[in-house]
């Protein structure tokens, strides 16, 4: 039986207490607070702390930048997904030596936390996304998993391979350890 009461928000000061409960549930805590793509490079990215994790996080609340999505079961904030537009992510675009172009939307990272995880909300989690994606007008979205077998959930942190192959992303190149998927909108797979 399907569970009938998710719900989705965009990322707004009014929800950060939820978007900071998701990580500290998970396996990142307040390491990365999804700022790694914002960065200009992953140089001395492992010594980041999450002092300067959460300031710049609070910046991107400061400017009022909304990059990604959260998920409510029964009004408890359970998932958490970041999707944004490619071009304005600096290490994303480095790390991929992408030739710029304003239509592209990504996803930067996607998460469920523990004890939510194997209820397929995954998957419902992002039709929900791409729906409403759609609904704005977004015409592309891409992500990039990583495709080795047996990673742990630290190492998926961008979302596995299968959920995008599964919403119909194609895949369009393999690159710095990570493929290229790709999905115009409107198109691929909604889950109910």
């Amino acid at each position: 039986m399907l569970d009938q009461n998710l719900s989705i928000k965009q990322l707004s000061n009014t929800v950060k207490e939820d978007f900071y409960r998701i990580h500290r549930a998970g396996e990142y805590t307040d390491f990365c607070l999804c700022g790694y793509w914002w960065v200009p490079s992953s140089e001395g990215w492992s010594e980041r702390t999450e002092k300067e994790a959460i300031a710049q996080r609070e910046d991107l609340f400061t400017r009022e930048i909304s990059d990604g999505y959260l998920l409510y079961r029964d009004e408890e904030p359970v998932g958490w997904c970041q999707v944004y537009q490619r071009d304005l992510l600096p290490n994303l675009v480095n790390t991929f030596t992408f030739t710029p172009d304003v239509e592209v939307w990504c996803v930067g990272c996607f998460m469920i936390v523990p004890q939510a995880r194997g209820m397929g909300l995954a998957r419902r989690f992002f039709s929900m996304i791409l729906v409403d994606l759609q609904d704005r007008g977004i015409k592309k979205v891409q992500a990039y998993p990583k495709l080795q077998s047996g990673l742990s959930a630290n190492e998926v942190w961008t979302g596995p391979a299968s959920l995008y192959q599964k919403a119909g992303f194609k895949m369009i190149s393999e690159q710095a350890d990570r493929a290229v998927f790709e999905l115009d909108l409107p198109g691929g797979v909604l889950y109910e």
